[in-house]
């Protein structure tokens, strides 16, 4: 049974002292990771690595892969409802614990919990929280008695920024009901937001823009992501499929330091119990004029 070559889970991390990682406050720009220890695929046993593989393999509702058996009379909390991971590729597995006991009947008794990590064509990134509970079967691969998988959000999510001229695109028009459209569309519509005095054109025109900020992190339906800007803006939000999206309105100069505007986004993973609000994007027009500056120089 050649299970390595037919079910490799890519990246395989083992974390080290996850438990006592701190998120870093709002001033720092820099985040400090947990000791990490890479291990080899062929770390892991055939059967650890089927048991992973099935787990995955019904998270993107793909039929169930043999010598790999769900317990049928029992309930496994794997699958979202509304959502799958058929599109997304599994780029990185970090396994939080596993634990095998040997039985009177001479079988194994397994547990693994851990991470799994996907991204999608966009660059779009989901995480997943699981643990599997299995026994091995002679001959007859394994029996999965108890899986359970949960959305897990990222502490520091990435945020990307477009800007298109609002005479570009009929906000009234525009569907917040899929990411990928909505994404493409705006990508191809974008305003370059890059000037310098080697430009046939040191700034933008000043016009009426719309801005959009992507959040390419899946986030908890209980998150807090806002924007803010000066002067006043009045974003509008929709969190699709877990990706939050919000754009808003402004007039200004693009490039010029006469033209002030800035605004923030910040992210708070759980704003009802106690969670910390951090800033994941800072975002400021004088940032154009200091590299024509560099560029005159």
């Amino acid at each position: 049974m050649k299970i390595r070559a037919l079910y490799t889970l890519l990246a395989l991390v083992l974390v080290v002292g996850l438990a006592g990682c701190k998120a870093g406050s709002m001033t720092q720009s820099t985040v400090e990771l947990p000791p990490v220890k890479s291990i080899q695929e062929s770390d892991l046993s055939d059967d650890q690595l089927l048991a992973l593989a099935a787990v995955v393999n019904r998270m993107r509702g793909r039929p169930n892969l043999e010598n790999a058996v769900f317990d049928p009379d029992q309930d496994m909390m794997i699958s979202e409802s509304g959502f799958s991971y058929d599109n997304m590729e599994l780029t990185n597995t970090i396994l939080l614990g596993a634990e095998s006991v040997k039985l009177a009947d001479g079988k194994f008794s397994s547990v693994l919990e851990g991470l799994f990590l996907f991204r999608d064509d966009l660059g779009r990134r989901a995480g997943a929280r699981f643990a599997v509970k299995y026994y091995t079967l002679p001959a007859k691969g394994i029996l999965i008695s108890d899986a359970r998988v949960s959305p897990e959000g990222i502490a520091y999510p990435k945020v990307e920024v477009y800007t298109v001229l609002q005479s570009a695109i009929d906000i009234t028009t525009v569907k917040f009901d899929n990411y990928e459209t909505l994404y493409r569309t705006v990508v191809e519509k974008s305003f370059p937001m890059t000037f310098t005095s080697a430009d046939e054109r040191q700034y933008g025109d000043k016009d009426k823009y719309l801005v959009f900020v992507f959040c390419k992190d899946r986030v908890s339906p209980m998150a807090d992501f806002k924007i803010e800007g000066t002067p006043k803006i009045k974003p509008l939000y929709a969190n699709i499929n877990g990706w939050p999206v919000g754009v808003f309105g402004a007039k200004f100069k693009p490039g010029s330091p006469m033209s002030k505007f800035k605004f923030t986004v910040t992210y708070n993973p759980a704003p009802d119990s106690g969670g910390s609000t951090v800033v994941v994007g800072r975002f400021e027009n004088k940032l154009y004029q200091q590299e024509e500056k560099t560029a005159s120089n």
